[in-house]
């Protein structure tokens, strides 16, 4: 649906009225919140832009203000910008799991993670993609056996039931990973007429909705502050990358933490500006010695996150040994 070309009262007063509530929120993020709690016909970007103009305009004084027709008409755009996802000050004790890959996971890790965070009254949990394997829609060789992705499903959804109990107050967020992806890609070339419907999209097949759980879509970011989280596959570095957190910190020049490489590695460089800028890589919550990659230079380990009110903050990039947290 195209932008309106004069701005509908309604919809002003309803910017306006958040705009007044929540006067520091950026423009993405006011737009965000006015999603989650109104209906409204505009999708994230359309109100994103309306609401700048809106602001823009000295908060709307004129009742009929215009948006400016553009010099040149070019056909429509099919881009579509992928906005971070910002968390709110307020989800400021931030507990990272990733890479448990149900049903290959580690208990004894996940267990210990989950007991580290609960002890530390976290009130946000970020699930940072690869949760779930899905070993069935994987374009690797796969064993008979270990086919089976309603048991991965029922197993996952068992796991975040469970989460949702032990913090029934906290914000979760479950990102989607390279392996919540591979059935989008499965449906992609295997059943494409299939791809659109609802119903088999993976967040509803794990009920994410009924759970309060939110559902970030594949290498969308997350900002914490100012800090980004991604789960790693976003940006290609090649596995076999000896020091990950540096090889990250460098191809994003920000502040960032991920997973996906399943081993616990900080990394720090000072900027000319004298701007400290930090790398940290996330260990993992599976087993860490599976069929395919018996060998590998991997470790158990989580993230905790603490934002102040001004957007800096501090990571304990954890490493678990034999059940303990070090």
């Amino acid at each position: 649906m195209p932008l309106p070309k004069i701005i509908p009262s309604d919809i002003k007063d309803l910017v306006l009225q958040y705009h007044t509530q929540f006067p520091d929120l950026k423009v993405c993020t006011l737009a965000r919140k006015i999603l989650s709690k109104e209906k409204t016909r505009y999708s994230e970007s359309q109100l994103r832009h309306l609401a700048a103009a809106i602001i823009a305009e000295g908060a709307g004084q004129q009742k009929d203000f215009k948006i400016k027709e553009p010099e040149f008409i070019l056909p429509e755009s099919l881009y579509e910008e992928y906005l971070p996802y910002c968390l709110f000050p307020s989800d400021n004790k931030i507990l990272i799991l990733n890479d448990i890959h149900i049903p290959f996971h580690d208990s004894k890790a996940l267990l210990t993670a989950l007991k580290y965070g609960r002890d530390k009254n976290v009130n946000t949990i970020i699930l940072n993609g690869d949760i779930i394997d899905l070993y069935s829609e994987s374009k690797f060789n796969r064993i008979p056996r270990l086919r089976n992705t309603k048991v991965e499903i029922d197993l996952t959804r068992q796991f975040l039931t469970m989460l949702r109990e032990r913090f029934p107050k906290a914000k979760i967020i479950y990102k989607e990973g390279n392996h919540e992806f591979r059935l989008k890609s499965y449906l992609m070339d295997k059943a494409p007429e299939l791809y659109e419907v609802p119903e088999i999209k993976l967040d509803e097949l794990l009920k994410l909705k009924q759970l309060r759980i939110e559902w970030i879509e594949d290498k969308r970011l997350i900002k914490a502050g100012k800090l980004y989280i991604i789960h790693g596959h976003e940006i290609f570095s090649g596995a076999g990358a000896i020091n990950v957190a540096r090889t990250i910190r460098l191809k994003t020049s920000e502040n960032v933490i991920f997973g996906h490489f399943h081993k616990t590695q900080n990394d720090f460089q000072t900027a000319i500006s004298g701007k400290l800028v930090g790398g940290w890589s996330v260990g993992c919550l599976c087993g860490l010695n599976p069929l395919y990659m018996p060998i590998n230079m991997w470790n158990s380990g989580f993230a905790l996150v603490e934002i102040d009110d001004k957007g800096f903050f501090d990571v304990e990039n954890k490493i678990i040994l034999d059940g303990v947290v070090k």
